[in-house]
């Protein structure tokens, strides 16, 4: 296949090796220049992309922990700013960039997509369905909800690590109707077992990162958000989950399981069910990966994908790191995951008080009162006709109305 991944993260790095690996033509697509340009010089002086693929690989820095698989000098096709020169090409566009990225990936694109292209994003993330429809209404869409693995680039545009691929992962189409036959090719390209919902809209509300990633940051920072850390302290992300921890993201879940089956009684396509509850998520995405399953907090510990993980940071001086809540952690599972299922349990009359103080708590730690903000939002929409609401955020979109 005719392959371009838009991005130039972790996971557009993983994506683009591994399916470099299988045989695919794979080129590297992102609007932003200085990026590519750094890329691609990496990447040359490599020789191509270097992947070592292997279960508890992120343990260590190295690579080296446990068994695991190299390839070198895997070749890319093309590496570009120019959406031009890949997208009319590729049969299938995979987008692997943070959701606050999304909008800016699919304006640059959209002009370019063949009738008969897919595209393919990971992870949605909340609230996809509306952003996609407002920017490419005629587009066929794949959304999944969470990356197929684990992963950290080692050296920007040149070498990826790869752990804990996962057994299975949900994912639902726009438009809803889309043939079975392009969920199993996704099936054979990426490994993995896909879990098709009837409803994006299910997606949503199922996207774990909104649990997780809030959910830790305040569990690990309630008592200290100001906390600072040598590099040698900081803290473990995942295996940090200690029982008081587990039992904030069991209460998130369980809020969360509320709203789905508050909404599955005024849209039957949403299915409540597949909305699991973080254990039962753990357990199915991670079989024969985590040695102890008897409780939530040692599911985090023991999960050799989530091994040597840390707490984003940001560096303050010479060996002193603070926690850097302008993390994707924060910047994209909340706006992006959290707050859109806080909004949807709002028009649904449920309640999410654990929800609500994490939400809170994050708000005032960044002076970015996420609840306050909603409640503007959601006292204005009625009473305005706002370009905003509509998609329309340029002066580039107004233009092409």
């Amino acid at each position: 296949m005719n392959i371009t991944v838009c991005g130039c993260g972790n996971g557009a790095h993983a994506c683009a090796a591994l399916l470099c690996r299988k045989g695919h033509t794979v080129n590297i697509f992102s609007p932003l220049s200085r990026e590519v340009e750094q890329f691609k010089a990496n990447y040359e002086q490599n020789g191509g992309l270097t992947l070592q693929l292997g279960d508890g690989l992120l343990a260590k820095a190295g690579g080296t922990f446990g068994t695991y698989d190299q390839n070198r000098k895997l070749k890319l096709n093309l590496i570009t700013d120019n959406p031009k020169e890949v997208i009319p090409a590729s049969s299938l566009i995979i987008v692997i960039v943070p959701a606050f990225a999304h909008r800016n990936i699919l304006a640059c694109i959209k002009e370019y997509v063949p009738e008969s292209s897919r595209i393919v994003i990971l992870p949605s993330r909340g609230g996809l369905e509306f952003e996609a429809g407002t920017i490419m209404p005629k587009a066929r869409v794949i959304a999944f909800q969470t990356l197929p693995w684990a992963c950290r680039t080692r050296m920007f545009g040149c070498e990826i690590n790869v752990s804990g691929l996962k057994n299975k992962i949900q994912a639902a189409s726009i438009p809803a109707d889309m043939p079975q036959a392009y969920f199993a090719e996704l099936e054979e390209l990426f490994d993995i077992e896909i879990e098709r919902l009837k409803s994006i809209l299910t997606l949503t509300l199922a996207n774990i990162g909104q649990i997780f990633h809030p959910g830790i940051m305040y569990g690990l920072l309630r008592h200290n958000p100001s906390a600072t850390f040598t590099e040698a302290d900081i803290p473990l992300f995942y295996e940090s989950v200690d029982e008081e921890i587990a039992a904030i993201l069991a209460a998130m879940s369980d809020e969360i399981r509320t709203v789905a089956r508050e909404l599955s009684k005024v849209n039957t396509d949403v299915e409540s069910d597949k909305v699991l509850h973080i254990s039962d998520w753990l357990r199915v995405s991670y079989e024969g990966l985590i040695a102890d399953t008897s409780s939530l907090h040692n599911m985090f510990r023991t999960n050799a994908a989530y091994k040597g993980i840390k707490t984003p940071t940001v560096k303050l001086a010479d060996n002193l790191y603070a926690p850097d809540f302008g993390a994707r952690y924060i910047v994209e599972d909340i706006p992006f995951g959290l707050l859109v299922t806080r909004s949807i349990a709002g028009m649904l009359s449920v309640g999410t008080p654990v929800i609500d103080e994490v939400l809170s708590s994050i708000g005032r730690w960044t002076d970015n009162d996420y609840c306050e903000k909603l409640k503007a939002v959601k006292s204005l929409a009625p009473v305005s006709r706002l370009p905003e609401f509509y998609g329309v955020n340029s002066s580039q979109q107004l233009c092409g109305l």
